[in-house]
């Protein structure tokens, strides 16, 4: 199969670039060259996940029952940037600590895993004692790839202290294109033991309404600073490089359809000349 160069039309305004791919067959080598202009803010547009609101409240995520609910979910495109919940306080007398995690996961129903964690939060407390309150976790722009299915976790077993308390986690089982998914830790002893421990499926226990978490999942364009987005490809790995300075990085993507040169440690100045060469497989 032979690889083909891919003519890019391409917009950069004040250092943030974007670019469109056709689609060709076969294997492409995109590239083009551009000149830095000065930096200043990007205005991104958002796009919501939304299965608000909660239409029942299940028992209970923290110690002593189940330090794990999970929520599958397809990435919409752009970056992940907020997750909402609702919970309200169960039993005390402790505090509920829990982790957020997004991960990438196999199989579904009966044969859901967790399997690579992508994003790890600080521990988040809800008091036991709350009424029912949405919860906002910021996410830290984390890239995923449109449309691939992934999990995001509340994860309790990692905070556990051996003081009881516990948390109603809203549900709305509306959500077509995810499921519900709980794990009660008891299985060995450790992260990895619960992941490839057998989860219980919500849709094969409980009735609609507790088929999905209530929730929300924000995405946006990404804010880059020297950087770009592509469409129409299946991009594999970009090499961005710094005509000016002489210096290079290579991303690799895998699917992924924004990157950001800067964050992968290009330095740039206003005025640099910039070459980016894109290589992937056309949709």
């Amino acid at each position: 199969m032979q690889s083909q160069i891919a003519r890019i039309p391409y917009v950069v305004t004040m250092r943030k670039m974007i670019i469109a791919l056709r689609s060709l067959r076969g294997n492409i080598l995109a590239a083009l060259s551009v000149i830095v202009l000065a930096s200043a803010p990007g205005v991104c547009s958002a796009e919501v996940i939304d299965n608000f609101p909660g239409t029942a409240f299940l028992s209970a995520l923290g110690e002593p029952f189940s330090p794990y609910f999970a929520q599958t979910f397809k990435a919409l495109p752009g970056v992940v940037t907020d997750l909402a919940i609702e919970l309200a306080g169960n039993l005390g007398p402790d505090d509920v600590d829990f982790h957020v995690l997004i991960t990438e996961v196999s199989g579904s129903g009966l044969t859901f895993h967790p399997t690579v964690v992508l994003f790890e939060s600080d521990t988040v407390t809800f008091s036991s004692a709350a009424p029912p309150t949405v919860v906002h976790i910021p996410l830290p722009n984390l890239a995923l790839v449109p449309s691939k299915t992934y999990a995001f976790i509340l994860d309790a077993f990692v905070t556990r202290d051996g003081s009881d308390g516990t948390a109603l986690v809203a549900t709305n089982g509306t959500y077509a294109d995810g499921a519900f998914y709980f794990n009660q830790g008891f299985a060995g002893s450790s992260r990895t033991d619960h992941f490839a421990d057998q989860w219980f499926f919500a849709e094969s226990i409980y009735p609609p309404d507790f088929h999905d978490i209530a929730f929300q999942l924000s995405f946006a364009e990404p804010d880059i600073s020297v950087g770009g987005t592509v469409t129409g490809v299946n991009p594999r790995r970009v090499v961005c490089k710094n005509l000016t300075t002489r210096k290079h990085v290579t991303i690799l993507l895998d699917g992924i359809t924004a990157w950001d040169c800067e964050a992968a440690g290009l330095v740039v100045n206003p005025g640099d000349r910039i070459w980016q060469t894109v290589i992937g497989i056309a949709d």
